[in-house]
């Protein structure tokens, strides 16, 4: 194959423009270092996701940032917050419940864009609509679908949970057909509906429980729309565009199928060596998915976190010692996700009625502490 270009001057090359790439792209930067994102869609572009922001999550983006609420309010990031939410099992409301912290949500296509926005005004190099045709893990080389051929240091896959670069190296590793793999795939599918079509003034986030198999169904308001959104794990179930349809009559809300969106969600299937040679998976791209609540946006940011950090390392001492990435993670963020999966599994391997039950006595007894939980507060 010929190239139109080939260019070799980068220290890291960072596949994928989400709030993982960015986050990495923007540390790394800071750190000098030459980095180049590359990313298929050209933004603002249209992201699923409920769009849930923990309290965690703002956190490590006023650590990261330095940006706070009162800022992303201002520059219409967050676009909604929240300090109580409800609990339904199938159509019976089980709590109504209000929170010390607040939720807060955004709309991903504008927090994304926020994000890449900001890091434009740095020396790093953006190539939007771009693919990635292939990666050769030896040379550190990018081939794009521009017949340009990159090179780096180091490569950042951070794009997402169809990431071609997480496909290839499983295959590498001969883990694509693995039962760990396909066993915790979820399928998620989502609506965006405006709130003149909604059948109530929905103010505060609403969860549904026992509307599918291992997973769970949610209702989030926005300003101007409310998300609609239902999930779980594809082993468990079948037929998911019959359940989604169920579960919108369930709530009330006609809906014609083409407005249905879905993607898939790692759901329990993280990657405990989310790296390859000299090649790091970062975010969705290496599964690291909340099993239970089913929240990323906070572990983007923390991976991208550890492996900025990682990477200069591996810069300042000259070795190869990427096992270092390995053992950050699954100290700082697999331990967290085998605690969810664990829960997860006490829940939705019960009975419908333990699990109804479950659910009560949670949201009675024990909602302070889980939704505490849920905000970054270690308090199991």
């Amino acid at each position: 194959m010929k190239y139109n270009k080939i260019e070799y001057n980068y220290d890291v090359i960072i596949v994928g423009g989400g709030p993982a790439g960015t986050t990495a792209a923007y540390l790394l930067d800071k750190k000098g270092y030459e980095v180049l994102i590359i990313d298929k869609k050209k933004f603002p572009r249209n992201k699923l996701c409920g769009g849930l922001l923990t309290k965690k999550t703002l956190n490590i983006l006023s650590d990261i940032y330095n940006f706070n609420v009162k800022d992303l309010k201002k520059d219409k990031v967050i676009n909604y917050i929240s300090d109580s939410y409800k609990i339904y099992f199938k159509d019976k409301l089980i709590t109504n419940n209000n929170m010390k912290d607040k939720f807060h949500l955004v709309k991903r296509n504008v927090y994304d864009n926020y994000l890449l926005r900001s890091i434009k005004k740095k020396n790093i190099k953006i190539k939007e609509n771009t693919k990635v045709n292939d990666i050769d893990f030896k040379k550190n080389t990018i081939i794009t679908d521009k017949k340009e051929k990159l090179r780096a240091n180091y490569i950042i896959a951070a794009d997402g949970a169809n990431s071609k670069i997480r496909n290839k190296l499983l295959t590498k590793r001969k883990l694509k057909k693995s039962s760990f793999i396909k066993n915790n795939q979820s399928i998620t599918l989502e609506i965006e509906v405006p709130r003149e079509k909604f059948n109530f003034d929905l103010k505060e986030p609403i969860l549904y429980f026992g509307v599918i198999n291992w997973g769970y169904g949610w209702v989030f308001p926005k300003q101007d729309n409310i998300t609609v959104g239902l999930g779980g794990l594809k082993r468990k179930n079948s037929n998911f565009k019959k359940l989604f349809q169920s579960y919108l009559k369930l709530i009330n809300l006609e809906i014609t199928e083409s407005n249905i969106k879905g993607w898939p969600l790692p759901f329990g299937n993280y990657l405990e060596k989310p790296v390859y040679k000299n090649t790091f998976l970062i975010g969705d791209a290496a599964n690291f998915v909340d099993p239970l609540t089913g929240e990323g946006i906070y572990y983007a940011h923390k991976s991208a976190l550890i492996v900025s950090e990682v990477i200069d390392e591996l810069f300042q001492k000259g070795t190869d010692n990427t096992n270092l990435y390995k053992r950050r993670i699954n100290h700082e963020i697999n331990s967290n996700l085998k605690r969810a999966k664990l829960y997860r599994t006490i829940l939705w391997s019960s009975p419908k009625f333990i699990q109804n039950l479950l659910v009560r006595l949670g949201s009675k007894y024990f909602h302070d502490k889980i939704t505490r939980t849920i905000q970054g507060y270690n308090l199991f």
